[in-house]
């Protein structure tokens, strides 16, 4: 499983997708300008995105949030340093 964007091409044998039935799917969410944007709009109170994080957690914890953002149980995980 792939989660989130590298700056480096993601490598994989096709051979093993086609055995192993592995499924492939992206998505593409954004466009050039939206971070800049939604950063304004949260530091000015315009949006709240609170309510959206379900999980919040230390860095040692960052494995068990993750493991249960994939098990379905929050759409959001905040990780704290």
């Amino acid at each position: 499983m792939f989660v989130g964007l590298t700056t480096q091409p993601a490598q994989f044998a096709p051979i093993t997708v086609v055995r192993r039935e592995v499924e492939i799917s992206g998505s593409y969410i954004y466009r050039a300008g939206e971070f800049g944007q939604t950063i304004h709009l949260m530091s000015t109170g315009q949006i709240n995105v609170l309510p959206l994080i379900g999980l919040t957690a230390d860095l040692a914890r960052a494995q068990d949030v993750y493991e249960q953002l994939l098990a379905g149980k929050a759409v959001k995980g905040l990780i704290t340093m």
